[in-house]
């Protein structure tokens, strides 16, 4: 080693050293710079000290969870819905079941038939919307000018009450999951995606092929006598429960007019499910083996913590209980 080279490391161990000593004394403990930190990891879920918006969580009677977020001076107002079951999820036999069920709510809901409403509504007021397929969660968002924002959620929140699930529409959409796949193809993301997936374990959920195509979602159920309408809405009422969901909204209106927002058109989110035993599988069970215990923590945390991108999507990881799943899932 050359002198320069030693000094340099002798001054970083001491850095270390220095920056550990003071980190756990008690005068640090007990500054408020430190107290906020900790207060903010812990308890305010990362909020900037700057943030000025108004924070309330609500509660349905479902159990419905929704964080309200005021912002007075936003010019547009969003919505975001969180479902706990993603691809994971889905029975082995339909690969892109869950993909499937998502663009398939677009497509009409008994109060509001036509598959075409939804984007009128976030045309006349400048919005957009999308959805995202993962493997623990599926997550549904549109963003429109204030002033349209209780019309919009009129209709997106009937995507989680009454989904027509219409004959009609499942070709055109399995299509479209199929072209989003071949779309996939040329990107070096989900190349990457689908090494580490095909890295895991071969009898673990995780290992599968799950963004569909049209032959997974139509011809080969077909072949098989598999009703794949009756699958999307088995996979809905299973999994489509208000313990499962959690809802981001956020505009200018102010706190209880938005809880009032919730109550209107989020009330009759209900349970679909015929039996009270939730045969949904622990997150923790999910991430459980998907590797071999080597490789587990770096692909697991990687990955997994890669997925919310977006803080809104982010909020709604925090409506969940704590633990050690939900860390890794919203980090």
């Amino acid at each position: 080693f050359t002198p320069c080279l030693v000094a340099t490391v002798i001054a970083f161990v001491a850095l270390v050293t220095a920056f550990v000593l003071i980190s756990s004394s008690d005068s640090l403990q007990k500054s408020p710079v430190f107290r906020r930190w900790r207060a903010e990891k812990i308890e305010d879920s990362d909020l900037p000290f700057s943030d000025a918006n108004e924070y309330e969580i609500v509660t349905m009677p479902s159990g419905l969870r929704i964080l309200l977020i005021s912002n007075p001076t936003t010019p547009t107002s969003t919505a975001v819905f969180r479902v706990r079951a993603g691809s994971k999820y889905e029975p082995a036999d339909i690969p892109g079941l869950a993909h499937f069920v998502e663009h398939v709510l677009f497509m009409g809901t008994g109060a509001y038939p036509s598959p075409d409403l939804s984007l009128d509504i976030l045309s006349n007021y400048s919005g957009d919307m999308n959805a995202m397929t993962a493997d623990e969660w599926t997550a549904y968002y549109f963003n429109v000018l204030n002033e349209g924002f209780n019309a919009t959620l009129a209709v997106y929140s009937r995507f989680f009450v009454d989904p027509l699930f219409a004959k009609e529409t499942l070709e055109s959409e399995a299509n479209s999951v199929d072209s989003e796949y071949q779309n996939t193809l040329s990107s070096q993301y989900w190349t990457f995606s689908a090494l580490i997936h095909n890295r895991g374990n071969i009898s673990h959920p995780y290992n599968r092929f799950n963004t569909g195509t049209f032959g997974t979602l139509i011809e080969q159920p077909r072949k098989r006598g598999v009703n794949v309408q009756r699958a999307l809405q088995n996979f809905f009422e299973t999994y489509y429960n208000p313990v499962n969901i959690s809802v981001v909204l956020s505009g200018n209106a102010s706190l209880a007019e938005l809880k009032e927002l919730a109550e209107k058109h989020l009330s009759e989110v209900k349970d679909h499910r015929t039996s009270a035993t939730s045969p949904a599988a622990p997150v923790d069970a999910l991430l459980d083996y998907a590797f071999p215990p080597v490789a587990s923590t770096f692909h697991a945390t990687t990955y997994f913590k890669s997925l919310d991108s977006t803080a809104a999507v982010y909020f709604t990881c925090l409506l969940y209980t704590s633990d050690a799943a939900d860390d890794l899932l919203c980090g």
